[in-house]
């Protein structure tokens, strides 16, 4: 019986240590995805916020329009028109993700601006 029980005890060991490596895996595999999607965070450009791939243009600037009232036709049409929609869901995906974080510089802009 102490055979059986030794037995499962190491199958189960190997089986999450695995499982570990795994998920360590997976999240380095996630977090360049996101580097690359969202294109890596400088801090010479936009403080080092996270910005539209290959623009200058940070991520909080076009939920802030969003959540003013834009949509995202006339955010492409007129006010950004270098974006595609597809961006603009980007930053939306990114924002789902981040709200607290875009939140706070959403809010700093508008309080800039109203200076």
């Amino acid at each position: 019986m102490r055979e059986i029980s030794e037995l499962i005890y190491e199958t189960c060991k190997t089986y999450l240590i695995t499982q570990g490596k795994f998920i360590l895996l997976l999240e380095v595999f996630i977090g360049s995805i996101i580097v690359l999607y969202f294109g890596a965070l400088s801090p010479d450009v936009r403080g080092g916020n996270a910005r539209v791939e290959g623009t200058r243009i940070a991520v909080h600037d076009v939920i802030g329009l969003l959540l003013n009232g834009e949509s995202v036709e006339s955010i492409t049409a007129s006010r950004l028109p270098m974006l595609t929609k597809a961006q603009v869901y980007e930053c939306l995906a990114y924002y789902e993700d981040h709200r607290g974080e875009v939140d706070l510089l959403v809010a700093r802009q508008m309080t800039d601006d109203q200076r």
